[in-house]
């Protein structure tokens, strides 16, 4: 695979010894078993009341996955999640926020509007406001 990070991977409980990573239930992909070398930690981490979303399909088709390693910004903002339409072309994008209100909304920009933390530069473009369809957490 090369060096890529692929996160989060899962431990199914009938499958001792290998964990599933690259899932995406958004989209149909299984994701591939990857063999541990040695067996997982015990220790059970007790999961953040403040967890982000770990995949989220928004209203308009397109689904987002979280950034892994460097993060762009929009603004000042972290893009937290980049977003495609695999039917559209084109329809990349990044999202900054999402506001967990009675229907959810993120704050979509197109993917052009990233830019490296060391170069800080004003959106060109607006904030789109668009509702998520669906959550995995």
């Amino acid at each position: 695979m090369g060096n890529v990070i692929v996160d989060p991977c899962f431990a199914p409980p009938s499958t001792e010894g290998v964990v599933v990573c690259a899932a995406n239930p958004a989209t149909g992909d299984p994701g591939f078993a990857l063999r541990l070398t040695k067996p997982l930690p015990g220790d059970v981490v007790t999961p953040s009341s403040t967890a982000e979303p770990w995949l989220l399909r928004l209203a308009d088709g397109q689904v987002c996955t979280p950034f892994t390693g460097t993060v762009p910004e929009v603004g000042t903002e972290e893009a937290r999640w980049s977003c495609a339409d695999a039917s559209s072309p084109g329809s990349a994008g990044l999202v900054t926020t999402i506001d967990r209100g009675t229907t959810w909304t993120v704050q979509w920009y197109p993917a052009a509007e990233g830019h490296s933390p060391a170069h800080p530069s004003p959106p060109t473009v607006p904030a789109r406001r668009i509702p998520v369809a669906d959550v995995w957490e």
